[in-house]
């Protein structure tokens, strides 16, 4: 039960910690409490462009990952290209941090480029 609570709240810790960073919001305090309450306080601040990139980024997440498990073991009795799009999703599966990383990075980057700043 301990370690369960510590994994739990060291979890909890983390993960709060990445709101403020969802959310697109700045100068929040790097104590637990302080944080929770300075997020809740100014969610009214949010960057839409960052809520909006970073919900997309997790849903893309999810999705490789739920894709990776409906998946199954591949037969042989398949067609080939069938085979050949399963190896594909697991490919892009087993490097999906990456790749969400790197597409996020350009889209951040593009919209920069072009004058709008909501990242």
């Amino acid at each position: 039960p301990v370690i369960k609570g510590f994994t739990c709240a060291a979890a909890v810790t983390v993960g709060f910690g990445q709101v403020k960073n969802l959310l697109g919001l700045r100068g929040v305090p790097q104590q637990f409490f302080l944080q929770v309450y300075y997020t809740f306080h100014n969610i009214a601040q949010a960057r839409v462009g960052d809520v909006v990139l970073g919900l997309f980024c997790l849903l893309l997440l999810v999705s490789l990952t739920v894709m990776t498990r409906t998946l199954g073991p591949g037969s042989d009795d398949l067609p080939v290209h069938v085979r050949a799009a399963r190896g594909l999703v697991r490919g892009l599966a087993t490097v999906r941090n990456a790749l969400v990383v790197v597409a996020a990075t350009c889209v951040a980057y593009s919209w920069e480029l072009s004058g709008h700043h909501s990242f």
